[in-house]
């Protein structure tokens, strides 16, 4: 058994990828599988990607699935639409899973207020639980909870400073280029 032992308090892996959007992502990583994602503003532009694991850095699946994580972001700053094909944590009820799975089908640059995601569901007597669902959305911007606002056109809530919702909405809606 080897002399030292794996802590999920420090990164495994740094890595940082050109950008206009400022914005540092913490990936957690548990036996292979995306456990949740937290998100934070930057003081330069570009994305500050972390990534922390209970595996070795070494191990080919580890950098494997960092490396598909990595080309999924590279795909959303190119604003092109992405299937997640890596493995993410179950979610924690079969409504968060709906919802989860209902908001990835909502493309980059669009919006979708809460009662509209509680209408695509079939239960349009649910958006504030759409909102509990989306504030308890463990992979913020791989599942984009940012894309929904408030039926009078404000932002609505966020997990996160509302201030980082807007930068994202902001980004998204720019043209590449």
């Amino acid at each position: 058994m080897p002399a030292f032992f794996l802590s999920m308090n420090l990164p495994i892996l740094k890595y940082y990828l050109p950008s206009s959007l400022s914005l540092k992502l913490r990936f957690y990583i548990k036996d292979l599988t995306l456990t949740h994602v937290r998100l934070e503003t930057a003081t330069r532009d570009g994305l500050e990607c972390l990534f922390y694991a209970n595996t070795l850095a070494e191990d080919p699946s580890l950098l494997h699935l960092i490396c598909s994580i990595l080309s999924w972001l590279q795909n959303y700053l190119k604003k092109t639409p992405q299937v997640i094909d890596f493995p993410l944590a179950p979610f924690s009820s079969t409504f968060m899973k709906q919802v989860l799975e209902e908001l990835q089908k909502l493309p980059i640059g669009q919006t979708l207020s809460y009662q509209a995601l509680a209408e695509k569901l079939g239960n349009p007597q649910a958006a504030r639980a759409v909102g509990t669902a989306l504030h308890n959305n463990p992979f913020p911007l791989l599942i984009p909870c940012h894309r929904i606002v408030s039926k009078r056109r404000g932002l609505g809530g966020f997990a996160y400073p509302l201030a980082l919702k807007q930068l994202l909405l902001d980004f998204e809606k720019k043209p590449i280029g």
